[in-house]
C-alpha cells in the first residue's frame, strides 16, 4: 500500500510501514463495513463540482425515480457532478428503506419487493457516488433536526458546492452556508446546471 496525499506532498508514494498499511485498512473496512464501499480520498480539482445529497433527494432519484429530477439524475451520471457520501449517510439511507415506511403494507410480497428496490438504490449509491470520511466544519450553522445536520457537516466541511434537499429545515440555511463557505442549499428541482 502506498500513500496517496493530495496535491503530490512530500511522502505521496512513498511505501507504508506494515503498521500504517494495517490501520489504515482496518479504518476503511470499519468505515465501510455495513455498505461494502470503498473509500477515496476526493480530488481537489477547481473543475470538479462536488456535491452532497440528503436522504430525500437519494429516494426521489432512485426508489420513486421522480421525472422532476432528471438533470440531477443526467448530472451525476456524465460526471458533472462529484457525489460525496459518508458510511452513516449510506446506513441512514438503507434504515430508512427498510423500516417499512416507503411501503406502508409489508406483506410477504411488498416487503421483498421493497428488499429488491432497496438493493438497486444501494448500487446507484455505489455506482455514482465517492464515499467519503465524515468531515466537519467548525463554523457550520446548526439543523433544527439533528438528524440532518451529518449532510451541512459534510457539504461545507468538504467546500461542495451544493447541498441538494427537500426539507424545509436544511433548506433555510442556504445564506448562512453560502456566506461561510459558498455551499448553496438547494432544492434538486431548482438547480440549474
Amino acid at each position: 500500500m502506498r500513500r496517496k496525499e493530495p496535491h503530490g506532498g512530500s511522502l505521496a508514494g512513498q511505501p507504508l510501514s506494515k503498521e500504517q498499511g494495517r490501520n489504515c485498512r482496518k479504518a476503511a473496512d470499519y468505515r465501510c463495513a455495513s455498505v461494502g464501499l470503498q473509500v477515496e480520498t476526493v480530488s481537489s480539482s477547481q473543475d470538479v463540482h462536488r456535491v452532497v445529497l440528503d436522504s430525500n433527494v437519494v429516494l426521489g432519484l432512485f426508489w420513486f425515480q421522480d421525472p422532476h429530477l432528471s438533470r440531477l439524475a443526467m448530472a451525476l451520471e456524465t460526471g458533472q457532478l462529484h457525489w460525496c457520501i459518508t458510511a452513516q449517510m449510506c446506513d441512514e439511507l438503507l434504515h430508512v428503506m427498510t423500516r417499512g415506511d416507503l411501503a406502508p403494507s409489508m406483506d410477504g410480497a411488498v416487503a421483498q419487493d421493497a428488499a429488491i428496490r432497496a438493493e438497486r438504490v444501494m448500487a446507484e449509491v455505489e455506482r455514482l457516488s465517492q464515499l467519503v470520511p465524515l468531515a466537519t466544519s467548525l463554523a457550520t450553522p446548526r439543523c433544527t433536526d439533528p438528524q440532518d445536520q451529518m449532510f451541512i457537516d459534510l457539504a461545507l466541511g468538504l467546500g461542495a458546492k451544493w447541498l441538494f434537499s427537500r426539507d424545509k429545515a436544511v433548506l433555510k440555511l442556504n445564506r448562512k452556508a453560502f456566506a461561510l463557505r459558498g455551499c448553496s442549499i438547494i432544492s434538486p428541482q431548482d438547480w440549474r446546471p
